[in-house]
């Protein structure tokens, strides 16, 4: 696989574009991954290798600078993290890990021969095992701050694995603006702040995170929202709702072929687009990927179509920048908000992309 370079010359002049402006302040945040042969690639936005490309197993992710990756050591597959360098700064004593956050990065360890059942553990950056693997679950850090399963006692403890808040018979999530679902033992779903106080009561079925104020709520297989005073901000009317970002929320309902058509409201509850799509993205700086008739294109908050539908596969827009293909032109890479490649890739095997720190589709 071959990348080529489609950066006009005006990015290295005095008077530059906004979407490229954004390409130049993260220009030393890694991109994406690729693989060419038997050989991964690790580029920064302006194509460049940030090192020199490595025979890896595999490429699993971006945090806190550093690459997780998989790499065959004395014929073993192992996980590793690699530096900004590309030097093999941790190799892990587990059998799978997430991504660092927070400085610290989960492992996970196999408890059966058949791979049925794990237990969770914490490394610090110098790949120390700060909390060895015992644990039944585990989130990531955040703040300072993980939740975690033991055989006896569950909650959120703090990296030196003191507990920050007990939980009595209730499961947790991460904490997101100052409040966490969690989980009672009737299965009933509710909110806590950091404190450990129960703000919002175990009423719902289904419960997500807080993003701008709001979080989506279950009712017997209906979605709607919640705010922080435990009110029903907007009916649970939905067969499927995505959290709020930038304003606005991605919701499905089911027609009668059971094909979900996919809309956006706003905080009111209010639909904002009069289209529907057949799949469609958060929004992320003012645009949001939608598919109608096979095809991606990306519209504005009010529905309006600014790239036009004829992707193949999309991706959302970070630092001016998204993922995008088109089978028919054989084009696959990266584009700008006027829908031209950027970056572009001949016959991609694998591509992660680091700014949504997941594989992107290659039709």
């Amino acid at each position: 696989m071959k990348l080529k370079l489609f950066l006009p010359v005006l990015i290295f002049s005095v008077i530059i574009s906004s979407t490229f402006a954004q390409v130049k302040k993260s220009d030393k945040l890694p991109l994406a991954a690729y693989k060419e042969g038997e050989l991964w690639h690790f580029i920064y936005p302006d194509g460049k290798d940030i090192f020199p490309p490595l025979e890896l197993a595999d490429v699993d992710g971006y945090g806190d600078g550093f690459f997780r990756v998989k790499k065959k050591i004395d014929g073993k597959e192992k996980v590793c993290f690699l530096n900004m360098k590309g030097e093999t700064a941790i190799v892990c004593d587990c059998d799978k890990a997430r991504d660092f956050s927070d400085g610290m990065a989960v492992i996970m360890k196999y408890t059966t021969d058949a791979h049925d059942d794990m237990v969770y553990g914490f490394i610090n950056k110098e790949g120390k095992q700060v909390l060895p693997p015992k644990f039944m679950d585990a989130t990531d850090f955040e703040r300072g701050m993980a939740y975690i399963l033991d055989k006896d006692k569950r909650g959120y403890i703090d990296k030196n694995g003191e507990y920050l808040i007990i939980l009595q018979n209730a499961s947790g999530s991460k904490f997101h603006e100052g409040m966490a679902a969690v989980t009672n033992e009737h299965y009933k779903c509710g909110f806590i702040n950091k404190k450990g106080d129960v703000v919002i009561e175990y009423r719902y079925d289904e419960a997500g995170y807080f993003s701008e104020g709001l979080a989506v709520i279950g009712i017997n297989g209906k979605y709607g929202y919640v705010n922080k005073k435990g009110e029903i901000a907007i009916n649970p009317v939905f067969d499927y709702a995505m959290p709020f970002k930038e304003d606005r929320a991605a919701v499905g309902k089911l027609d009668n072929s059971f094909r979900t058509h996919w809309g956006f409201i706003d905080k009111t509850g209010k639909a904002t687009v009069t289209t529907l799509f057949d799949d469609a993205l958060d929004f992320s700086e003012d645009l949001s990927a939608v598919k109608k008739d096979r095809k991606w294109g990306f519209v504005d908050k009010n529905g309006q179509y600014v790239i036009e539908s004829k992707f193949s596969t999309a991706g959302s827009f970070v630092n001016g920048l998204a993922w995008a293909s088109n089978k028919n032109t054989k084009e696959f890479g990266f584009i700008d908000k006027k829908g031209n490649f950027v970056l572009k890739f001949t016959e991609p095997e694998s591509v992660i992309d680091f700014q949504l720190n997941k594989y992107v589709l290659i039709p």
